[in-house]
């Protein structure tokens, strides 16, 4: 169960997927001695107020402090790390990615880089909340270049990783996308989930020669040709598919 808004709504199936499921493949892997890579969330870093880069050896929240989503998150990591004292030889990494960006054959339109784009196309306008709120957002394709990177290398040398490549505001997002669009923001308040996150991804990148290298307006003109060759279909369907959250909470944010 993935996202905010589907976690929320229904928290035991999320438990019952996120966790036991989750638990399951993981005692497989380590039993069988299958090499496992878990994508876990930066969001597990929470809401963050003094814009410090967070690295993998930061402080997070209590499990309590969090969202249902990223407790289970959290709650997973912490039984990676058990399972790999138990049993040393168990090959097994966590991934801290950003917010992913960019077109992808299971499309998510309510992730901000694709969402703002499509309220730019489609109403003419970005509605941002919070916007000095930073987010952190990496293109679909880095993400791709980062994982092939880890698999191809045989010893990994720390147990997690952030995966990112911007850090910007909400706002700065958003006058990009403008750029490229032609729209008008407009500056609202209680839409969306609260976050402020900025990740420091220097462990992954030095470890494994990785260096991120699609600009933001290229992550942009991608979403931007896909809605235009979408957006009709995905409207018509109610959007089936490519959110995860209600209609009406998607709606709401537009």
């Amino acid at each position: 169960m993935v996202g905010y808004y589907a976690c929320k709504h229904d928290p035991e199936l999320t438990k019952t997927i996120n966790f036991y499921g989750t638990k399951n493949v993981i005692d497989i892997c380590s039993e069988l001695n299958i090499p496992l890579l878990y994508n876990s969330s930066s969001s597990v870093y929470g809401n963050q107020k003094d814009g410090k880069l967070m690295k993998e050896t930061d402080k997070l929240p209590n499990e309590t402090e969090l969202d249902v989503y990223c407790k289970y998150k959290l709650l997973i990591e912490g039984y990676i790390k058990k399972k790999k004292n138990i049993n040393p030889k168990f090959q097994v990494i966590v991934f801290r990615p950003a917010t992913v960006g960019g077109p992808s054959p299971r499309m998510r339109v309510d992730l901000l880089p694709n969402h703002f784009t499509y309220c730019a196309l489609a109403k003419g306008k970005i509605k941002v909340a919070e916007q000095t709120s930073c987010r952190a957002i990496i293109d679909i394709k880095d993400v791709i270049s980062a994982y092939l990177k880890v698999i191809n290398k045989k010893n990994w040398e720390h147990l997690i990783y952030n995966v990112g490549s911007h850090n910007l505001q909400k706002i700065e997002y958003a006058k990009m996308i403008q750029k490229v669009t032609d729209c008008k923001l407009i500056l609202t308040e209680n839409i969306g989930d609260s976050r402020n996150l900025k990740i420091d991804c220097s462990l992954l990148e030095n470890e494994f020669s990785f260096k991120p290298n699609i600009k933001f307006d290229h992550t942009i003109n991608n979403v931007k040709s896909w809605m235009e060759k979408n957006r009709e279909k995905i409207e018509k369907s109610g959007f089936v598919g490519v959110i995860n959250t209600s209609l009406t909470n998607w709606l709401s944010m537009l």
